[in-house]
């Protein structure tokens, strides 16, 4: 993240994985969930990104298969002044969605669950990062309503 300050913003927001998924054209953090103006004149962006899956598998054979995948999400932040550089940053972490599967019959017959918890508010998200010095986000000043 640090990597970003003194940056377009445009540059870091569209810089692409040196991975298959970035082949697809998958962000390095992620698409943007949200944004909003400070009474300073800097824009806050919000970006949310999987950043880890774990599965776990139970194979009893014929008669019972099961699955569990959980996925951890990242969130990054970035302070960009009007002139469009990135000024600061912000972390963060959110544990992503659980989804549990089992198959009977050799996979004929099919029950999930999912515990999705991705879709929050971003006021959520918000009390989850840390700027680069640590503080809460509030401390990069005061959202403000954009004139209509």
């Amino acid at each position: 993240m640090r990597y970003a300050t003194g940056k377009p913003y445009a540059q870091i927001a569209s810089q692409t994985q040196m991975t298959l998924e970035g082949l697809g054209g998958a962000t390095v953090y992620g698409p943007m969930i949200g944004q909003s103006r400070l009474a300073s004149g800097d824009t806050i962006y919000r970006h949310i990104d999987n950043v880890e899956s774990m599965s776990t598998n139970v194979d009893a054979g014929f008669i019972m298969q099961k699955e569990n995948v959980a996925s951890r999400y990242r969130l990054a932040y970035f302070r960009v002044a009007p002139d469009g550089i990135v000024k600061d940053w912000a972390t963060g972490t959110l544990p992503g969605e659980r989804l549990g599967c089992i198959w009977y019959a050799g996979g004929f017959v099919r029950q999930c669950s999912s515990d999705t918890q991705r879709l929050q508010s971003l006021a959520v998200y918000d009390s989850l990062v840390r700027t680069s010095t640590q503080q809460l986000l509030s401390s990069w000043g005061t959202p403000v309503a954009d004139a209509q």
